[in-house]
């Protein structure tokens, strides 16, 4: 990586800068930074993620401001959630042969023996003997 000058190293923001741009740049890899600083190659992804980021709205005609990036970046995540989840609803059904009720409260379904990180509620036919109409 190219040399960082002792006093960018002090300043977090700085040095953040200079690691940054000299992956940008292709000085380094991501992973040749992290081992070299003692930090994470998710670290440096998300920091030049978050450089890239800036660097287009600073760019923008009319740049967006703080609280409006923020938003942006939440409803980005909330996505990224709801994909998670929906990913790994179809990797439980696919695993079990059966649809999953994505509930987080781990019961599982009763009497039907489905394992319990399947889903919370209990199946139709269980339901059926449960409420005594099966």
């Amino acid at each position: 990586m190219a040399d960082v000058p002792e006093d960018v190293q002090r300043s977090t923001a700085k040095r953040r800068v200079a690691l940054v741009r000299s992956i940008v740049r292709g000085e380094t890899s991501a992973a040749e930074a992290a081992r070299t600083h003692g930090l994470t190659v998710a670290e440096l992804e998300e920091w030049q993620e978050r450089f890239l980021a800036a660097a287009e709205n600073a760019l923008r005609s009319r740049p967006k401001d703080e609280e409006a990036c923020k938003d942006e970046q939440l409803k980005k995540l909330q996505q990224t959630v709801a994909e998670l989840v929906l990913e790994l609803a179809m990797l439980r059904e696919a695993a079990t042969g059966r649809p999953s009720d994505p509930t987080p409260s781990g019961e599982g379904r009763k009497g039907c023996g489905a394992a319990p990180s399947v889903a919370a509620a209990p199946c139709c036919a269980c339901r059926a003997r449960r409420d005594g109409s099966g």
